[in-house]
């Protein structure tokens, strides 16, 4: 991230450094939020045309460090939301095109604790957005689009999962509806992203406070904590970044027309993915790691949407 303002030469006017950005669907607009300095912990809006200052900065959104910022998918500009998430507590969404911070701020839920990780989690009945988060202790809730507190789950290291999982950490989130569903028969599902301390990854969904399910487990791509997912619906593919230095993409089914690099490393009995498993790759494949979905079957499981979605 750091790389990327620099490259753009951003800097905020009260010197602060920049936690988190996100770019407009458009990509005409983008939104920078700083640590707290001072007062205050602005958020930033700038034309990456013209970055040699802001277009105007919402200062009193929040009031400690703003650790996330993402836009909504609207196809039109006037209709986006921009949510914000923030060490004081505070989850936000506002218009980012309005440049009146009072006018700008339409809902905002106070989570009392601190937010490290928020997203949009599809819509509810009435097409509504719902909002995800996650604090720096773990826990996990859902909002719907007023900001109002629909479930809490307060640690999900300590869910209850069949076999011998045992969560270090929660990663992200996802939204799993059609084009490429991550759990089979399954669809308008929040599935959790979750790691272990040597580096695994699981997919989790709940139907209940008490009741979780373990979808998906990728194995070997990473000797240490994975901090950072992204699922890329188009291409079909998991992209992860952990501790380890090492960014690893899994291919979730062959799309039309594609040839894997290669063969799977290794499936184990329960159907799934262990990357590291098998002879060493050679020389020219060791940086392409591909596993054949059609040889994976997704581990059992309830598959209903979580809380009130």
């Amino acid at each position: 991230m750091h790389t990327l303002l620099t490259l753009l030469g951003l800097r905020s006017p009260n010197q602060a450094g920049f936690l988190s950005f996100d770019l407009s669907a458009d990509g005409s607009l983008l939104a920078t939020g700083t640590e707290l300095k001072g007062d205050g912990a602005p958020i930033l809006f700038w034309d990456i045309r013209k970055p040699k200052e802001p277009l105007y900065i919402h200062a009193m959104t929040h009031s400690d460090d703003v650790t996330v910022l993402e836009f909504s998918s609207a196809a039109n500009s006037n209709q986006e939301l921009l949510l914000s998430g923030s060490s004081d507590g505070l989850l936000s969404i506002s218009s980012p095109r309005e440049q009146d911070e009072e006018e700008a701020v339409s809902q905002v839920g106070n989570w009392r604790c601190s937010v490290s990780k928020c997203g949009w989690a599809g819509q509810d009945s009435a097409g509504q957005p719902l909002v995800w988060s996650v604090s720096d202790m773990e826990s996990f809730a859902t909002w719907n689009h007023q900001m109002e507190l629909l479930d809490n789950y307060v640690d999900l290291r300590l869910a209850k999962l069949e076999g011998t999982w045992e969560t270090k950490n929660v990663i992200d989130a996802t939204w799993t509806a059609d084009p490429a569903p991550l759990v089979s028969s399954a669809s308008d599902l929040l599935g959790v992203w979750v790691g272990t301390s040597d580096g695994n990854i699981g997919l989790m969904t709940s139907s209940s406070r008490q009741s979780w399910s373990l979808h998906r487990i990728f194995r070997g791509g990473h000797t240490s904590i994975v901090r950072s997912i992204l699922w890329a619906p188009g291409p079909n593919c998991l992209i992860s970044g952990g501790e380890d230095s090492k960014i690893n993409i899994w291919p979730l089914g062959q799309a039309s027309g594609q040839t894997p690099a290669r063969k799977p490393r290794n499936v184990d009995e329960d159907g799934d993915v262990e990357m590291g498993a098998g002879s060493p790759p050679s020389s020219k494949s060791r940086s392409k790691r591909v596993i054949d979905e059609s040889k994976v079957e997704t581990k059992p499981g309830k598959k209903s949407r979580i809380g009130h979605m």
